[in-house]
């Protein structure tokens, strides 16, 4: 047994190898590396002194290079790549063919690395396929961005991609040939990289020239109204950049003909004016050529240009004012005919030119004769403008929107203040606005009963929190969440400043409900809090419904009402014994009680609301006006009573008798029932629209809404709207027969009696 032979030791862990390199010495193990390289495997392997000895030597390499190349081949290596590591271990794995390194390297620098010539040409020389196809697919899209970076096409590495993207340079560039040697687009690649930037100006100035066409009618839609700035700066705009121009272009072409010769030269000249009139040129010799003089030609050019621009300034289309500028190409060329056909008169008697001159003069007034006057056009302009913008409010003295105003116009970046503006105002209410006073719902009259009925029930449980809970479950938006509402860039146009150096600002609402609902907001709600406040950084707001509010024509001047509409204004702002009720100058404007429940001195102090009478003494007012009148006065909805006995005391100065109460509560109950009718009807048929619910459910939701949630909601609120006007209707028949059943008891009782 003891002669037997040992069993040979398994090897143990530790290092088996030592690689040598210029800096230094690393032991590993050579198992590992025979299995991720190839390269190492036939080395170790060989019959060489690398494969029979226990140290090898790798010139050119530096240790820590070698530590970085071995850890990542171990089986639990946990060092994470990094962009310089990742370059190292792929120009390892690439040299000693480790595969699965050179995947992971290359899909890390495809996540990681940015685009550019150098990354391009480091992936064509180690062979990362996928890594050049993405930096390829993204030079390509934007070549005028990485132009100077894809000079590393012509190297040796990349050379290869060069044809595939020549055609694509050739465009940018705007010159198509034939690709020279790649030796000699290196040279000549700081001149491609200058055409190409220099297309991308061309290309940002011909843009500019085509948006230039739209500018005038821009300006118009944009400054404002007064004073006819609108029009002035559209006018202004167009004399600087078309009619100007247009001018300067025939001056520069009439300049260079000879006024002697044989024509020849006139012939060129009018080539460079794109005619073609051919032998008609040869009549203007030395002879002749005092028939028509170069002044005149050019005199005549620049009339029938501002016939054109006349023309184009004062349209007669249709009311939309569908501006054509397409009609300045078709006056040019009526202009350009027009030259030929003097041209053309040249080569007659000296008599009959000016006969035809005479003509050209005559048709030339009768076309004037014949278009609308400025009057004409300007009062169907605002006319039109009334039906387009109904509304534009007015903040006076806003200082808020001033101080963003001057910041923007020193950093000229004036176009950004429509924008910018509506949140500054919306911020500055917000700030200077009590939050107690802005965030309170508004309740009308049954609202607050509702809620003082539903406090008593949820008294006894809640205590002093009833009250909170129960205008809460009852209340409606709060003015600041209405007025962010209307105040969204799809329903705002935008605030602009009213005229230069001035310190009131113009806000203008797109048409329809929203700029209604917007106007009795900003009127009822906001106007009455920011007027009782003090050292508030604005001094009033206003409210003035300009446009869309009155039938008929304009009258008087400019875009105004008319002088008679005025002082009619005037007169109905101002109360009964004189006394002027309008708001005054807006540095004056300061009380400190809310309006809606401050009682105005005409109202409270004489017993008659209206003193004003008709020729046989009774009451001049409606009943629409006394309910107004009673309701500024009482701070609430005044009964049908209220407004009957009212209306009679303004008729007869006295107590009215019962009879005659009853009988003006008849006709006050009637008028408000259908008044209310209607009202009722409109809202319940708004409330049904799918605008108004897709809004509400974003405000409850937080978050746009599906189709799928915006029908289900429009169909509840239908039925919901059915079972109201359902309800209405059996209250009113209710009502209907209760009447009848008194009369028949009454009649009754008299036939006994």
């Amino acid at each position: 047994m003891a002669s037997e032979e040992q069993p040979a030791k398994r090897p143990r862990a530790a290092p088996d190898l030592t690689i040598a390199v210029d800096d230094g010495e690393l032991e590993v193990h050579s198992i590992i590396l025979e299995l991720a390289s190839p390269v190492f495997a036939g080395m170790l392997n060989s019959d060489m002194k690398e494969g029979q000895g226990r140290k090898i030597y790798l010139p050119g390499k530096c240790k820590s290079e070698l530590e970085a190349f071995y850890k990542a081949l171990q089986l639990c290596t946990m060092a994470p790549l990094t962009l310089e590591s990742a370059a190292i271990l792929t120009r390892w794995a690439d040299e000693y063919q480790v595969q699965a390194l050179k995947d992971k390297c290359e899909a890390f620098l495809i996540w990681k690395a940015p685009v550019d010539g150098p990354a391009l040409q480091f992936a064509a020389k180690y062979g990362l396929h996928k890594r050049i196809k993405q930096c390829l697919s993204a030079m390509k899209s934007k070549v005028q961005e990485h132009i100077q970076d894809l000079h590393v096409l012509t190297t040796k590495e990349c050379q290869e991609y060069l044809p595939e993207f020549w055609p694509v340079i050739c465009s940018q560039t705007g010159v198509v040939i034939d690709m020279p040697p790649a030796e000699h687009v290196a040279s000549m690649w700081p001149f491609l990289v200058e055409a190409v930037r220099c297309k991308q100006q061309v290309t940002q100035l011909e843009r500019v020239r085509r948006d230039l066409s739209s500018l005038p009618l821009d300006l118009y839609h944009t400054l404002p109204a007064s004073n006819r700035a609108d029009a002035r700066g559209r006018d202004f705009v167009f004399q600087v950049f078309f009619a100007s121009a247009m001018i300067a272009f025939l001056e520069a072409a009439l300049a260079t003909f000879d006024p002697s010769g044989d024509g020849e030269e006139w012939e060129q000249g009018l080539e460079k004016l794109d005619f073609t009139v051919g032998h008609d040129c040869q009549v203007l010799d030395k002879r002749q050529h005092h028939m028509l003089t170069l002044s005149d030609l050019l005199d005549y050019c620049k009339a029938l240009i501002d016939v054109a621009t006349e023309g184009l300034l004062h349209p007669s289309g249709a009311p939309g004012f569908a501006w054509r500028w397409s009609a300045v190409d078709d006056q040019l060329d009526a202009a350009e005919r027009g030259l030929e056909a003097v041209l053309k008169l040249s080569a007659t008697a000296k008599g009959q030119g000016k006969e035809r001159a005479r003509h050209l003069q005559q048709v030339k007034k009768q076309k004037e004769l014949e278009s609308p006057k400025n009057s004409e056009v300007d009062a169907l302009r605002r006319d039109v403008d009334r039906l387009n913008q109904p509304l534009r409010l007015v903040l006076v003295g806003f200082v808020a929107l001033g101080t963003l105003f001057d910041e923007l116009s020193g950093s000229r970046q004036l176009k950004d203040f429509p924008k910018r503006a509506i949140p500054v105002f919306l911020k500055s209410l917000r700030d200077t606005i009590p939050p107690a006073t802005w965030c309170a719902p508004t309740l009308p009259a049954t609202g607050k009963r509702a809620r003082d009925e539903l406090a008593e029930q949820l008294q006894l449980t809640l205590g002093a929190r009833a009250g909170p809970l129960a205008t809460i479950a009852v209340g409606i938006r709060p003015p600041a969440l209405a007025l962010e509402e209307c105040s969204t860039t799809d329903k705002c146009l935008g605030i602009y400043r009213q005229g230069e150096g001035a310190s009131n600002f113009l806000m203008r609402l797109r048409p329809g409900s929203s700029g209604l609902q917007a106007s009795r907001i900003l009127t009822e709600v906001v106007g009455p809090y920011l007027r009782e406040m003090e050292g508030c950084n604005m001094r009033t707001f206003l409210d003035r419904s300009i446009r869309g509010q009155w039938k008929g024509p304009a009258k008087g001047k400019g875009r105004g009402k008319g002088k008679q509409e005025k002082e009619n204004n005037r007169a109905d702002a101002a109360g009964p014994h004189g006394q002027c009720c309008h708001l005054g100058k807006a540095a004056n404007i300061a009380p400190r009680l809310v309006p809606s429940r401050q009682m105005p001195l005409w109202i409270s102090q004489p017993q008659l609301l209206f003193p004003a009478r008709d020729k046989d003494g009774a009451t001049c007012l409606s009943i629409a006006q006394v309910t107004n009148a009673l309701r500024l006065a009482l701070d609430r909805d005044p009964s049908p009573e209220e407004v009957t006995e009212q209306r009679l005391k303004e008729a007869s100065g006295g107590q009215p008798t019962e009879k005659e109460i009853k009988k003006e509560a008849k006709k006050a109950a009637k008028s408000e029932a259908k008044v209310a009718g209607i009202v009722t009807k409109k809202e319940k048929q708004e409330a049904t629209t799918t605008k108004v619910v897709t809004e509400e459910l974003r405000v409850d939701l937080g978050r746009a809404p599906t189709r799928g949630e915006v029908a289900k909601k429009k169909l509840e609120v239908k039925r919901a709207v059915k079972i109201e006007v359902k309800k209405e209707a059996a209250r009113q028949e209710k009502v209907k027969r209760d009447k009848k059943g008194d009369k028949k008891r009454s009649a009754k009782w008299y036939s006994m009696w």
